[in-house]
Protein backbone atom coordinates (compact mmCIF):
# COMPACT_ATOMS: atom_id res chain seq x y z
CA UNK A 1 0.00 0.00 0.00
CA UNK A 2 1.05 3.47 -0.35
CA UNK A 3 0.90 5.52 2.68
CA UNK A 4 0.69 9.02 3.73
CA UNK A 5 3.51 11.17 3.21
CA UNK A 6 5.16 10.14 0.00
CA UNK A 7 4.00 8.09 -2.69
CA UNK A 8 7.05 6.01 -2.36
CA UNK A 9 6.81 4.94 1.04
CA UNK A 10 5.75 1.45 0.31
CA UNK A 11 5.21 -1.44 3.04
CA UNK A 12 7.28 -4.09 2.39
CA UNK A 13 6.71 -7.75 3.16
CA UNK A 14 6.59 -9.28 6.39
CA UNK A 15 6.50 -5.32 7.53
CA UNK A 16 3.74 -3.42 8.82
CA UNK A 17 2.81 0.77 8.95
CA UNK A 18 -0.04 2.60 10.59
CA UNK A 19 -1.87 5.23 8.94
CA UNK A 20 -5.15 7.25 10.14
CA UNK A 21 -7.97 5.27 9.43
CA UNK A 22 -9.40 8.06 6.38
CA UNK A 23 -12.75 7.56 5.89
CA UNK A 24 -12.95 3.92 7.43
CA UNK A 25 -14.87 3.51 10.93
CA UNK A 26 -11.49 3.51 12.70
CA UNK A 27 -9.45 5.79 13.86
CA UNK A 28 -6.16 4.12 12.47
CA UNK A 29 -5.59 1.72 9.86
CA UNK A 30 -2.41 -0.71 9.88
CA UNK A 31 -1.18 -2.05 6.77
CA UNK A 32 0.72 -5.20 6.13
CA UNK A 33 1.79 -7.68 3.86
CA UNK A 34 2.11 -10.91 3.60
CA UNK A 35 4.23 -12.94 1.60
CA UNK A 36 3.11 -14.31 -2.06
CA UNK A 37 4.70 -18.18 -1.90
CA UNK A 38 4.28 -18.15 -5.34
CA UNK A 39 6.99 -15.50 -6.27
CA UNK A 40 8.78 -16.19 -3.07
CA UNK A 41 9.94 -19.19 -4.24
CA UNK A 42 9.96 -18.18 -7.70
CA UNK A 43 12.73 -15.48 -7.43
CA UNK A 44 15.01 -18.26 -5.09
CA UNK A 45 13.78 -18.02 -1.27
CA UNK A 46 12.46 -21.28 0.84
CA UNK A 47 9.16 -21.91 1.78
CA UNK A 48 10.76 -21.26 5.19
CA UNK A 49 11.71 -17.68 4.43
CA UNK A 50 8.21 -16.76 3.66
CA UNK A 51 6.85 -18.14 6.87
CA UNK A 52 9.09 -16.24 8.53
CA UNK A 53 7.93 -13.57 6.99
CA UNK A 54 4.32 -14.07 7.16
CA UNK A 55 4.70 -14.23 11.00
CA UNK A 56 6.82 -11.20 11.02
CA UNK A 57 3.75 -9.40 9.24
CA UNK A 58 1.26 -10.65 11.63
CA UNK A 59 3.55 -9.56 14.84
CA UNK A 60 4.67 -6.42 13.14
CA UNK A 61 1.43 -5.49 12.71
CA UNK A 62 0.75 -6.54 16.64
CA UNK A 63 3.57 -4.51 17.62
CA UNK A 64 2.88 -1.02 15.45
CA UNK A 65 -0.51 -1.60 16.94
CA UNK A 66 1.06 -1.41 20.87
CA UNK A 67 3.78 0.74 20.27
CA UNK A 68 0.87 3.15 19.11
CA UNK A 69 -0.89 3.51 21.86
CA UNK A 70 -4.08 4.02 20.61
CA UNK A 71 -4.89 0.91 19.31
CA UNK A 72 -7.17 -1.36 21.31
CA UNK A 73 -8.81 -3.50 19.12
CA UNK A 74 -7.58 -4.95 15.50
CA UNK A 75 -9.03 -6.77 12.57
CA UNK A 76 -7.17 -9.19 9.88
CA UNK A 77 -7.95 -9.96 7.07
CA UNK A 78 -5.91 -13.60 6.92
CA UNK A 79 -2.83 -12.65 5.18
CA UNK A 80 -1.72 -14.90 2.51
CA UNK A 81 -4.22 -17.14 3.18
CA UNK A 82 -5.56 -17.04 -0.39
CA UNK A 83 -4.25 -17.83 -3.55
CA UNK A 84 -0.40 -16.15 -2.69
CA UNK A 85 -0.30 -19.59 -0.33
CA UNK A 86 1.04 -21.39 -3.42
CA UNK A 87 2.24 -25.47 -1.63
CA UNK A 88 1.18 -24.17 1.83
CA UNK A 89 -2.39 -25.58 3.28
CA UNK A 90 -4.62 -23.13 4.36
CA UNK A 91 -4.50 -24.20 7.64
CA UNK A 92 -0.67 -23.94 7.94
CA UNK A 93 -1.22 -20.39 7.13
CA UNK A 94 -3.51 -19.75 9.29
CA UNK A 95 -1.77 -21.29 12.46
CA UNK A 96 0.93 -19.19 11.61
CA UNK A 97 -1.14 -16.28 12.04
CA UNK A 98 -2.98 -17.02 14.43
CA UNK A 99 1.09 -18.31 16.66
CA UNK A 100 2.20 -14.81 15.29
CA UNK A 101 -0.52 -12.73 17.28
CA UNK A 102 -0.43 -14.46 19.94
CA UNK A 103 3.46 -14.31 20.82
CA UNK A 104 3.40 -10.82 20.21
CA UNK A 105 0.12 -10.71 22.15
CA UNK A 106 2.11 -12.61 25.18
CA UNK A 107 5.68 -11.58 24.47
CA UNK A 108 7.48 -11.11 28.17
CA UNK A 109 9.70 -7.97 26.98
CA UNK A 110 6.51 -5.91 25.40
CA UNK A 111 3.03 -7.24 26.55
CA UNK A 112 0.11 -6.14 24.26
CA UNK A 113 -1.52 -5.15 27.36
CA UNK A 114 -3.92 -2.60 26.53
CA UNK A 115 -5.49 -5.22 23.89
CA UNK A 116 -8.98 -5.69 24.04
CA UNK A 117 -9.78 -7.69 20.86
CA UNK A 118 -8.21 -9.17 17.26
CA UNK A 119 -10.35 -10.26 14.95
CA UNK A 120 -9.62 -12.86 12.24
CA UNK A 121 -11.82 -12.44 9.27
CA UNK A 122 -12.71 -15.60 7.76
CA UNK A 123 -14.63 -15.25 4.09
CA UNK A 124 -15.19 -18.71 3.07
CA UNK A 125 -16.95 -21.44 5.36
CA UNK A 126 -13.32 -22.96 4.80
CA UNK A 127 -11.41 -20.66 6.21
CA UNK A 128 -14.35 -20.92 9.16
CA UNK A 129 -13.89 -23.77 9.66
CA UNK A 130 -10.20 -23.96 9.75
CA UNK A 131 -9.47 -21.20 11.90
CA UNK A 132 -12.03 -22.54 14.43
CA UNK A 133 -10.04 -25.27 14.43
CA UNK A 134 -6.59 -23.82 14.96
CA UNK A 135 -7.68 -21.68 17.19
CA UNK A 136 -8.47 -24.55 19.27
CA UNK A 137 -5.46 -26.20 19.13
CA UNK A 138 -3.38 -22.92 19.58
CA UNK A 139 -5.66 -21.99 22.33
CA UNK A 140 -5.39 -25.37 24.25
CA UNK A 141 -1.74 -25.85 23.43
CA UNK A 142 -1.17 -22.22 25.93
CA UNK A 143 -3.88 -23.40 28.42
CA UNK A 144 -1.51 -26.49 28.80
CA UNK A 145 1.76 -25.26 28.84
CA UNK A 146 0.55 -22.59 30.49
CA UNK A 147 -2.52 -23.40 32.61
CA UNK A 148 -4.57 -20.52 32.48
CA UNK A 149 -5.45 -19.88 28.89
CA UNK A 150 -4.26 -16.65 27.00
CA UNK A 151 -4.37 -13.88 30.09
CA UNK A 152 -7.72 -14.92 32.10
CA UNK A 153 -9.70 -15.93 29.06
CA UNK A 154 -9.53 -20.10 29.26
CA UNK A 155 -9.41 -22.01 26.04
CA UNK A 156 -12.77 -23.07 25.93
CA UNK A 157 -13.82 -19.19 26.30
CA UNK A 158 -11.33 -18.43 23.38
CA UNK A 159 -13.35 -21.26 21.29
CA UNK A 160 -17.06 -19.94 22.07
CA UNK A 161 -15.59 -16.31 21.12
CA UNK A 162 -14.07 -16.90 17.93
CA UNK A 163 -17.42 -19.55 17.25
CA UNK A 164 -19.51 -16.28 17.58
CA UNK A 165 -17.62 -13.81 15.59
CA UNK A 166 -17.66 -17.00 12.65
CA UNK A 167 -21.39 -17.06 12.97
CA UNK A 168 -21.80 -13.21 12.50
Amino acid sequence: PILEGTRMDRCATGDAKITTGGDLPAARCIHSVGPNYHMYRGLGGSLAQADELLTSAYRRSMAVARDSGEVRTLGFALLSAGVFRGPRSLREVLERGVRGVVAEATDKDAPFTALKEVHLVAFTNEEVEQLLAVTDEVFLGIESKEGGGLGNISSERMSQIWLDAAEQ
